[in-house]
């Protein structure tokens, strides 16, 4: 299924949907600004879309991510 999203991406993807920034996820996350980029790729990939805002829509479109989350 492409929605299936590991854990790791979920949580990325919750941070994309806050606006945070690349480098203050991987703050938060305690890994690398590279490897938020590559969660950020796959999901990308995964959503067939092309930029954050999109992913973001269609996460919350499709009960991804909820307001009641944050």
């Amino acid at each position: 299924d492409r929605f299936l999203l590991t854990k790791r991406e979920l949580e990325v993807l919750r941070y994309v949907a806050r606006g945070l920034a690349s480098k203050n996820i991987a703050d938060l996350m305690c890994i690398s600004e590279s490897t938020v980029i590559t969660h950020r790729k796959h999901i990308m990939d995964k959503l067939h879309t092309h930029s954050a805002t999109q992913v973001v829509a269609i996460a919350f479109q499709n009960g991804m991510i909820n307001l009641n989350e944050w």
